[in-house]
C-alpha cells in the first residue's frame, strides 16, 4: 500500500481501479458515496494506532488522510466529514479554535485514546514530550482538550470506563487494537510465522521508560533460565537500563525499538515474547497490541494478566503472576516454540479473531 508525504502530511494512497469496465463503474459509484475521515496525531503516534485505523478504514472504502497535529493546526483542512484527534492536548495553543471551527461546520469530532494521559493518578500532573519535544504536557491539558469533543473512543474497556469519569455526557466507544489489513497481507506474503529462529530465544519490548521496572520484577527468573540453559538467548527491543550481570551476558542482545509500521517482522528474531507488569493501577488500561504483533510473528507469549489481555483464549498465550509461574510458563513456551504448527496457530488465531473488522464496527458507530 503506497504512501506519500508532503508538507508534514502522510496520506494513504487510494487503491488503483480494476482494469475491467464493470469494476471501474463500481469504483466510480463508490467514490461518489465514499465517507471521508481525517486522523490528526502527534508525531510519535503517526505510525501507530492512527495508521492502523487509517488502513482499515480505507480497506472498506473510506477516503482517509493522516496529519501530524502541528501541521494540521497550522493549516487546517475542513474538507472531511469526520476528524479523529489522537491524544489531543491544549498544550497545542491552536487546538481549541480549530476544533470549535470544525464543530461549527457540523463536522463529526472524535478524541481517541490508547493511553490514559488525562489521569494524573496514573501519570502524575506532568509528562515529558510536549509539542516539538520541549516543555512537559500537563494532564489538565489533556482533560481540557477531551472536553472539546462530543465523541470519544478508546483502545480498551478500562480506558473507556476511566474516560467516562472525565466526560460522562459524551458518546463513548471502545475501539480495540487489531492488526491492520497491510500487516496481515505482509505477514502472509513473507510467511512471517515460520521464519527460522532460536526456539529458546526470549524477547522483551521496551515501550517506555518504565520497562526496566517491569522487567525488574522477573529479573531473577530470567537470569536463572539463561544460566540453566546455554541455548537460551534474551533480546531487548528498545532502550532499557539493566542492573547486575545480565546486561553483560553474551547471550543478551539489544535491538532498536520496534518499528511502528512492521513490528511483526522485527519480532521474528525471537520465539517467545514476555510482557511483565508491576503497577496494577497504571497497567489496567494496557492494550493487547504487543500480544497481537508477537502472535502475527508466530511467537509464544507470556504476560502478567491485565484486562484487555486476560479475556483472550489464544493458543500461544500464557498468563503468569507469581515468580514460580513465570519460570514454568517460559519453560513451557520453549516446548511449543519448537513446533512450526504452534507458530502457524498463533498467527492464524490473530488473523481470524483480531482483524480490523471488529474495531471498525465500533468506530463506525461514531462516524457519519
Amino acid at each position: 500500500m503506497a504512501r506519500e508525504r508532503c508538507d508534514g502530511v502522510t496520506k494513504v494512497a487510494e487503491a488503483t481501479a480494476s482494469q475491467t469496465l464493470q469494476k471501474q463503474a463500481r469504483a466510480r459509484q463508490t467514490a461518489k458515496t465514499r465517507r471521508s475521515v481525517c486522523f490528526v496525531a502527534a508525531q510519535a503516534d503517526l505510525q501507530g494506532r492512527c495508521l492502523r485505523l487509517t488502513e482499515a478504514l480505507q480497506a472498506v472504502g473510506y477516503s482517509v488522510a493522516l496529519y501530524e497535529t502541528i501541521e494540521f493546526l497550522r493549516t487546517p483542512n475542513p474538507d472531511f466529514e469526520a476528524y479523529v484527534f489522537h491524544h489531543p492536548s491544549l498544550d497545542f495553543p491552536q487546538l481549541r479554535n480549530v476544533v470549535t471551527t470544525l464543530g461549527n461546520l457540523r463536522r463529526v469530532l472524535i478524541s481517541d485514546w490508547d493511553l490514559p494521559l488525562f489521569c494524573d493518578e496514573i501519570y502524575g500532573a506532568e509528562q515529558t514530550g510536549g509539542p516539538e519535544g520541549s516543555d512537559p504536557r500537563r494532564t489538565t491539558d489533556y482533560v481540557a482538550a477531551m472536553k472539546l469533543f462530543p465523541r470519544l473512543s478508546t483502545a480498551t474497556t478500562p480506558l473507556t470506563e476511566l474516560a467516562s469519569l472525565y466526560q460522562p455526557d459524551v458518546e463513548l466507544m471502545t475501539v480495540p487494537e487489531t492488526i491492520s489489513p497491510r500487516q496481515k497481507a505482509l505477514a502472509d506474503v513473507l510467511q512471517v510465522p515460520v521464519t527460522p529462529r532460536n526456539p529458546k530465544s526470549i524477547g522483551l519490548v521496551c515501550r517506555n521508560e518504565l520497562a526496566a521496572a517491569d522487567f525488574g520484577f522477573i529479573y531473577d527468573v530470567v537470569f536463572k533460565i539463561i544460566a540453566e540453559d546455554p541455548e537460551c538467548q534474551l533480546t531487548f527491543f528498545g532502550p532499557i537500563e539493566l542492573p547486575g550481570p545480565i546486561a553483560h551476558n553474551p547471550r543478551v542482545t539489544f535491538e532498536p525499538a520496534l518499528s511502528q509500521s512492521d513490528p511483526d517482522l522485527d519480532l521474528t528474531k525471537v520465539a517467545c515474547v514476555i510482557e511483565p507488569h508491576v503497577d496494577v493501577l497504571r497497567d489496567r488500561c494496557t492494550t493487547r497490541l504487543g500480544f497481537l504483533q508477537a502472535s502475527l510473528a508466530g511467537c509464544q507469549y507470556v504476560a502478567t494478566p491485565f484486562p484487555d489481555l486476560s479475556t483472550l483464549k489464544a493458543p500461544n498465550l500464557q498468563l503468569a503472576t507469581s515468580l514460580e509461574e513465570w519460570h514454568d510458563q517460559i519453560r513451557e513456551a520453549f516446548n511449543r516454540t519448537k513446533s512450526v504448527r504452534a507458530a502457524r496457530s498463533a498467527a492464524s488465531y490473530v488473523k481470524k479473531n483480531h482483524s480490523s473488522t471488529a474495531a471498525l464496527t465500533n468506530l463506525q458507530t461514531l462516524l457519519p
